[in-house]
C-alpha cells in the first residue's frame, strides 16, 4: 500500500484496472456523447424514482398488478435503483477515462 501525504491532505495512492466492456471509443466526441448519454440515463431514472415517491401506488399500478401493487411497486424500484447503480459506475469510468486521455496528452 501507498500512503502518501500532499500539500491538500494525506490518502491513499493506487492505480486503477478498468475496463469499459463492449464500449469502444474512437476519438474525443464519442466520449463526451457517452458521457451525455449516461447523465441522461441517470436523470431519467431519478426523474422516474421521484415519480414513484409521489404517486399513489394504486393510480400507477397496471390492472394485472392491481392485487399486488406494494410488490409491483417494490420490484420497479429495485430494478431502477439496479440500473442508477450501473449508470453511475460507467459515467464515473468514463470520466476516469476522459481524465486518462487528458493526462496522457499534457
Amino acid at each position: 500500500m501507498n500512503v502518501n501525504c500532499l500539500e491538500m491532505g494525506w490518502g491513499t495512492d493506487f492505480k486503477a484496472d478498468i475496463f469499459l466492456n463492449r464500449i469502444i471509443i474512437n476519438n474525443d466526441s464519442e466520449l463526451d456523447d457517452l458521457i451525455r448519454e449516461a447523465e441522461y440515463d441517470l436523470n431519467e431514472i431519478k426523474t422516474r424514482l421521484n415519480m414513484y415517491v409521489a404517486s399513489n401506488p394504486k393510480d400507477i399500478t397496471p390492472d394485472e398488478w392491481k392485487e399486488e401493487s406494494l410488490r409491483f411497486l417494490h420490484t420497479n424500484v429495485n430494478e431502477l435503483i439496479d440500473e442508477l447503480q450501473e449508470k453511475t459506475v460507467l459515467q464515473y469510468n468514463l470520466g476516469l477515462y476522459k481524465q486518462y486521455l487528458e493526462d496522457k496528452r499534457e
